[in-house]
């Protein structure tokens, strides 16, 4: 049923009643009061729910007097009545978003195993023809921009699926999910501003990512504070399975940290790899 109807129809049962019980009432003052009192709480239902339903409830006033032993009955009814409404509508509006949210999913579910296998297959060939014989060096440099441009969709692509996906994770929830796959990570996590949040997130799933690459098995040090971020990996226990990596990843991070107002930086330190960005200090 339409919200429209169902409000008319409220709003004409509770008047009825109203008519009903101000009959019994030698004074005007409760019908013109919850005449009022209907008609502005069933109008604001669809754009004020608040505002309705403090209407109905303020309505309860009529059942304190004392009317010869009657009990006024329109209140009780218009309480319910605009209290299930708001709530019905509630309830439709989380299920509508389950259901928008459930879609982009979907999509992103859909643009990461199509578009995404195809742009990791041509980076992967582009990659072994650029080491093959037989290229000139102006046909092997016009590989690895090939490549490189595959790595730069694909990070672009991550960012797309990402915002379809919904509100990302915390860094703290981030950190969680790289121990539940096996990393050993010792972490220091401090609230940050929701302006460096964003970025912050990605220095260390950045930093995270590549450790797990070319250190597996290495401790890797996590420090989050209002001003910084540092991702420091030791030394790996284990060889290295020599990855491919097009370094897009930590160019990509130096724009956004830079974009931010920070500074950036990445390099090996004492045979691990340490990722750093420092932030102004907002206020």
């Amino acid at each position: 049923m339409r919200s429209g109807v169902t409000e008319g129809l409220i709003w004409l049962v509770v008047t009825g009643l109203l008519l009903i019980d101000s009959r019994r009432n030698p004074v005007p003052w409760e019908l013109v009061g919850g005449l009022v009192v209907v008609t502005l709480a069933v109008a604001a239902i669809r754009r004020f729910p608040v505002i309705s339903l403090a209407l109905a409830m303020s309505s309860g006033v009529a059942l304190v007097f004392d009317y010869g032993g009657r009990v006024p009955v329109w209140p009780m009814l218009l309480m319910a009545s605009v209290a299930y409404c708001v709530y019905f509508r509630h309830r439709t509006r989380q299920t509508e978003t389950r259901g928008r949210l459930r879609e982009r999913a979907r999509i992103a579910a859909d643009m990461h195993d199509s578009l995404g296998h195809e742009l990791t297959l041509i980076a992967v060939r582009a990659s072994v023809l650029q080491v093959s014989s037989g290229l000139d060096e102006q046909q092997r440099k016009a590989v690895g921009e090939l490549r490189e441009s595959a790595a730069a969709a694909t990070e672009r692509l991550r960012e797309i699926i990402g915002v379809l996906r919904g509100p990302p994770e915390t860094i703290a929830g981030l950190i969680a999910r790289s121990e539940a796959s096996g990393m050993v990570i010792k972490a220091k996590v401090e609230d940050v501003s929701p302006e460096v949040e964003p970025v912050a997130y990605r220095v260390v799933q950045e930093a995270l990512t590549n450790a797990a690459k070319h250190a597996p098995g290495a401790t890797v040090v996590v420090e989050v504070t209002r001003t910084g971020v540092s991702v420091i990996n030791e030394p790996p226990a284990a060889p290295s399975p020599g990855l491919a990596s097009g370094g897009h990843g930590l160019s990509g991070l130096r724009d956004r940290v830079k974009l931010a107002g920070g500074y950036f930086q990445a390099g090996p330190r004492d045979g691990g790899f340490a990722v750093t960005a420092t932030f102004r200090e907002t206020t």
